[in-house]
């Protein structure tokens, strides 16, 4: 928002919220924007990065954290961060979600 576009945006918020609609500013809808998914259409693993998707295979043939840091030079932290994003990402609660996810879509 610029130093001249303040007013005339503030006013417009106002007057929609007065209306009882809501109001995003541009700059906070397109920060939204920017954190949908690229393929909603899709499933989760086709919107994963390839290191996502070698971290879900190896958690699904049964690796350990600290094999797969091992096997992918990574440490343990990073690991351990992947495995939240595939948790997030598959909307799963627990690694065995993640395993069944990957058995059902045959990626182990």
């Amino acid at each position: 928002m610029t130093k001249e576009r303040a007013p005339e945006d503030l006013a417009a918020a106002v007057r929609r919220v007065l209306a009882g609609e809501r109001y995003v500013s541009p700059l906070v809808a397109a920060r939204f924007a920017q954190e949908l998914p690229s393929t909603p259409a899709g499933l989760p693993h086709q919107a994963m990065s390839a290191r996502e998707l070698e971290v879900l295979r190896l958690i699904a043939s049964g690796q350990t954290g600290k094999a797969i840091a091992g096997a992918l030079g990574l440490s343990q932290k990073t690991v351990s961060t992947y495995h939240t994003r595939l948790l997030k990402k598959l909307h799963a609660s627990s690694t065995a979600d993640v395993v069944r996810y990957a058995v059902n879509y045959e990626m182990e």
